[in-house]
């Protein structure tokens, strides 16, 4: 099941880009052309229904907004490298806090 991540450069879809790095998760970068509106697609927006970047897929399941896509990629891929706190405790709150913060 291979992890694609809808973006283009210099987009929030950046954030979403270093935290599969981080974490070592396979994905393909899907670059979308803005100028020719391959975010406005009827393909694209069953995974962003906004028309926006970032979107990402993950078998059968799909995101959008950078920052619900970084905790549940934390949730599923951080927790196991000790990289994301798991699900209670103090250390959860915090991280859940910060990264929301980061993204406002």
């Amino acid at each position: 099941m291979t992890i694609k991540l809808y973006s283009w450069p210099s987009s929030s879809g950046t954030r979403v880009a270093w935290a599969l790095e981080e974490l070592g998760v396979p994905y393909e970068y899907v670059e979308l052309d803005a100028k020719k509106l391959e975010h406005r697609t009827p393909q694209y927006l069953t995974i962003n229904p906004h028309g926006k970047v970032p979107g990402l897929s993950d078998g059968d399941l799909t995101f959008f907004e950078s920052g619900a896509i970084v905790l549940y990629l934390g949730d599923k891929y951080g927790v196991e490298k000790q990289l994301w706190p798991g699900s209670a405790g103090q250390a959860r709150a915090d991280a859940v806090c910060w990264t929301v913060w980061a993204m406002t």
